[in-house]
């Protein structure tokens, strides 16, 4: 090769500009964050099964991400010979509204307990096949008892993890219930189903343990694609309970992530490195 002796020409219309014009890589698109069990070694960083949704993250969070260096520094006039990382650390603080139980019980810490009627009012989901439930309705053996607004806890995906909604409308022909929000993860077949009467939260000063891995799922309208950027051990060093602002916008809540690092081995070096988060673009294929 030989050294590159031409010029960049004038235009009045870069090739840059032509993708600010369509809308090319401007990563427009809704950002949702959502959380998994620590403990449970099958859930993957991209994966479907497992996953909860916590909330709409407000806008796209940015990651502190703070690099620790040795400068070596020399001479009379000094100067700087070498530049050589000696540590990173990184934390994210996540706001949001709309949340799901989990989210509203994440932004306090809180532990939240769940009361039932005096006389229970519960069934049994009824999709021996797994082709009947849908996030938004699920079929029963029985409706006995359950009325549009009631809030229902499921038992959901094989993880057995509860999640809740409201009642929007009941085919009682059918023993189908239509839910008012989405639940993250289908029921299996003769999974409860409870009619809930309260839910209580209780903060404390040593709050329990959260155990949870988390990410940000960002649907990038611009060019169908999605991108995950996946926290595999975070702990969880602030929080902020609901702002209820002035009644006339939804209320915000949140709480700030620290990133610690994962020991990750490469599958094909076989070298060890410490992995503080991951990011991830999956396209359309």
């Amino acid at each position: 090769m030989a050294l590159d002796t031409t010029v960049v020409p004038f235009t009045k219309a870069p090739a840059s500009q032509y993708l600010m014009n369509r809308g090319v890589n401007a990563r427009l698109g809704t950002a949702i964050l959502q959380a998994a069990l620590r403990s449970n070694a099958d859930v993957s960083s991209k994966g479907k099964l497992y996953w909860r949704d916590v909330a709409v993250l407000t806008n796209r969070p940015k990651i502190n991400d703070v690099i620790e260096v040795f400068q070596g520094i020399t001479g009379g006039v000094a100067k700087t010979l070498a530049t050589v990382d000696i540590g990173r650390k990184a934390d994210i603080q996540l706001m949001y509204t709309h949340p799901t139980l989990l989210g509203k019980q994440l932004s306090s810490k809180s532990t939240i307990v769940v009361t039932y009627p005096t006389v229970p009012i519960a069934s049994d989901i009824d999709d021996t096949l797994g082709t009947v439930c849908t996030i938004f309705s699920i079929r029963l053996t029985a409706v006995t008892g359950f009325v549009v607004g009631q809030t229902i806890e499921i038992v959901t995906g094989t993880d057995a993890i509860k999640e809740y909604s409201t009642i929007k409308s009941i085919d009682a022909t059918a023993k189908v219930i239509y839910l008012e929000t989405p639940i993250s993860q289908l029921p299996p077949d003769t999974a409860a189903v409870n009619v809930v009467a309260s839910f209580k939260e209780i903060n404390s000063v040593l709050s329990d343990a959260f155990d949870y891995v988390f990410r940000i799922v960002e649907y990038i309208h611009s060019n169908e694609s999605l991108e995950v950027l996946y926290f595999a051990n975070p702990q969880i060093k602030q929080i902020s309970v609901a702002d209820g602002k002035d009644g006339k916008t939804a209320s915000e809540y949140g709480f700030t992530l620290e990133l610690q690092p994962t020991p990750v081995m490469d599958s094909q070096t076989l070298v060890v490195s410490d992995v503080l988060y991951t990011r991830e673009t999956i396209l359309k294929v």
